[in-house]
């Protein structure tokens, strides 16, 4: 079950799969219903669905998500099985799959990335505000100066202006957006920790044929590292459906567009650490309770004191 899944051409091809669904119930009588003319990419659309091994409401509200670990897969040996593992937080991962927080911080995103276009008003642009002619006498319109929007090169008339279309989010908010894509990925099965991010040459083809062994290849894939290697960042450019970021910027809006997530562990453990602390913090609370209890501490020795 994917509720971020990236939409295809599946869709259209479900709807024909349905209507000769319909009509046929074997498949010799489907392969004679079938038009000779008609060629399908995927014939497993025609198959019916499989059932989901996840409920909806255990996808949206989990039981209790009890502390895990997830392994870590070797990015160059694909084939090698590794013996680490990395601990999977419950204040992160046992989150409840919020829609609507999903959609607050992506339009939050969004809003901060329009850029508007400008058009110059009259005083923007360069010239004399002279009269081009007298008023009367000459016989013909009445204007006024050259910079007018009715003249040529002149402004524009109610044309966009400069403005901001960002909206501030608080970032508790932000923080908990984060642990429901990374929630939903790993539901989703889309999580995948690899110890390093590393490769050996700069050359596209090296990093196809390995993304090609890890069942990558196709895919819309995010990289995270704590830092992108040069060879790593050089190598992926020339692949649309791969991005690599650092851990510092990874956002809502790069992992719900993605459908594969890959992190390193070291990645994996800092961003878990910054979400719970960004989540969580207690900002002047804290004070007053480390105060409070430096308090209570020298209560406790002045009382013992004068015993």
């Amino acid at each position: 079950m994917s509720l971020f899944g990236i939409m295809s051409s599946r869709r259209s091809l479900s709807r024909v799969g349905s209507l000769f669904r319909r009509t046929c119930t074997t498949n010799e009588s489907l392969a004679a219903s079938v038009p000779p003319n008609l060629e399908l990419a995927d014939t497993a659309v025609l198959e019916p669905p499989k059932e989901s091994p996840v409920t909806p409401i255990e996808f949206l509200f989990p039981p209790k998500f009890q502390e895990t670990s997830i392994p870590v897969k070797s990015f160059k040996n694909p084939d090698l099985n590794t013996s680490e593992s990395v601990t999977l937080d419950p204040r992160v991962f046992g989150v409840a799959i919020r829609q609507d927080i999903i959609h607050q911080i992506v339009r939050y995103q969004r809003a901060k990335l329009r850029q508007p276009q400008c058009t110059k008003r009259v005083g923007d642009i360069r010239g004399s505000t002279r009269k081009i002619r007298q008023q009367k006498g000459s016989g013909r319109a009445r204007v006024g100066q050259n910079r007018a929007a009715g003249r040529r090169g002149g402004a524009k008339a109610h044309g966009p202006v400069l403005r901001d279309f960002s909206f501030s989010l608080n970032r508790k908010m932000r923080a908990l957006g984060m642990m429901v894509a990374l929630a939903s990925k790993y539901r989703e099965g889309n999580l995948f920790v690899v110890d390093k991010l590393e490769l050996e040459s700069h050359r596209t083809k090296d990093l196809t044929s390995l993304l090609d062994s890890h069942g990558l290849l196709g895919s819309l894939a995010l990289f995270v590292d704590d830092e992108v290697e040069k060879n790593l960042a050089v190598a992926s450019r020339n692949i649309q459906h791969v991005k690599t970021i650092e851990q510092k910027n990874a956002n809502v809006y790069d992992i719900v567009r993605r459908e594969k997530f890959v992190i390193t562990s070291s990645a994996l453990m800092a961003l878990q650490e910054r979400l719970i602390s960004q989540r969580y913090h207690l900002g002047k609370r804290k004070a007053i309770l480390n105060n409070m209890s430096e308090f209570e501490r020298l209560r406790d020795i002045g009382a013992s004191l004068e015993e």
